[in-house]
Order: C-alpha cells, then structure tokens, then sequence
C-alpha cells in the first residue's frame, strides 16, 4: 500500500489523489483520478513525479508541484486531464511543497524560501530575489545540467557576510572551492570547469551568515 497525501476535486465527480514515497533509490509516486465522485479510482499512466499539491482550473487543464527521483522540486502542467504533464520548472534546491491559483496567476512554494509565480498564459518565474526575503540566500541551479565540462552557478545574497561555495563528491570530500571571501548583497555567478573531473553526481554547498543551501549537479562524459 502506498501513502497518499494530497485530494482535490474539480466538481463533485472529478477529482485527484496523490502520493508515494522517495526513500534513497526507493521512488514510487502514483496518481489516483475518479470521474464517479470518488467511487472508483484509476491510476494514470506514466507517473514520473511524487506530487506534493495539485490545482485545476477545469477538468482538462491543471498545474501540480513535488519532486521527481533526483528530489529536485518540480512544477508540471497538464492540458488533458492529467494523462501527461508537460514539466516547465526544475530545481535541486529543494522540493516544491504547495501551489495554489487567483483567477490567472498561482504561486508555488519550495523547502528553501524560494517562491515561483506561475501564469496560466505566461512563462514560470523566480520571484525570490525580488522580494528580497529576509535572512535567507538563494542558490540557483547550474547551468546546464546535466554539463560536460563546464557549468555556471548562480547565487543570491540578502545581506553583506562571509561567503564560501564549494563542490563536494558524495562522500563529503571537497572537491573544489569556487568562493571563499566577503560579498556585498546581490546576485553572483562563478564558473566551475570539471573537464578533470570524474563524470557523476557532486554535491554544491553554499555558506553564509549561519544559512547553508545544496543543490546536486550532475557530469557527464
């Protein structure tokens, strides 16, 4: 039996039920629909992603947030009532726990203070650094990833501290150190070249004031 965490119906007969678990290499999401007001269930075809919140604005067309087997958060789209999703937002930084809509616009959440604003008609955006939330910095995902050689991590900072952003393998060995120094609020981007290094997951941990982020980022070969 699966744990299921998350119900909503559009109308009194159609109506969504989610849940799974993610344990280490364990990932086993499902996706329950009924069109009888809850007396059966069917499992959609094809689940890639543990779903967290879901929202419909009519029987075809719905948005859902989670985390896919990597525990990036993700933020999926549905046109066809739910038979497939079409993924607009990815991000190592934690999993997007809840999303909910007024009128044309929906605000989705995330594990580490960061804030998506979502259109109906418009693309995703980060609206995090805008807001300027206090107490916190941001670590955005690399870009590309998966990469081959080189990658550009992007990060924000709310306040004037000590910073230091390092590469990690799996086994917590520091791999690299790209930023260990003072640095004025704003946002910064470094480069990490890793044509030297062995393809596989690393691990990248942001420090600063007391706040820590990680995200995971991947090299191929």
């Amino acid at each position: 039996m699966l744990p299921l965490n998350k119900v909503f119906f559009i109308d009194d007969e159609t109506g969504f039920v989610t849940g799974g678990y993610s344990y280490d290499d364990d990932f086993m999401p499902i996706i329950l629909k009924t069109e009888d007001g809850g007396n059966n269930w069917i499992e959609l075809p094809g689940t890639e992603y543990l779903i967290n919140d879901l929202f419909f604005e009519n029987k075809l067309h719905g948005w859902a947030v989670g985390e896919n087997s990597l525990k990036a958060g993700i933020l999926i789209e549905t046109t066809d009532g739910g038979e497939n999703w079409t993924l607009h937002f990815e991000s190592f930084l934690g999993a997007l726990k809840a999303i909910h809509f007024s009128d044309n616009t929906g605000w989705a959440v995330e594990d580490n203070a960061q804030i998506l604003k979502v259109s109906i008609t418009d693309p995703v955006q980060d609206i995090t650094d805008n807001d300027h939330l206090p107490g916190y910095l941001t670590l955005y995902q690399n870009r590309p990833n998966p990469f081959w050689s080189k990658t550009v991590i992007s990060y924000y900072l709310s306040g004037t501290g000590d910073v230091e952003l390092g590469v990690y393998d799996l086994l917590g060995r520091k791999i690299s150190t790209l930023v260990n120094e003072s640095q004025l609020p704003g946002r910064y981007e470094v480069e990490w070249d890793a044509a030297n290094k062995e393809p596989g997951i690393y691990v990248c941990i942001l420090e600063s004031r007391g706040s820590k982020r990680i995200m995971k980022i991947i090299l191929l070969r």
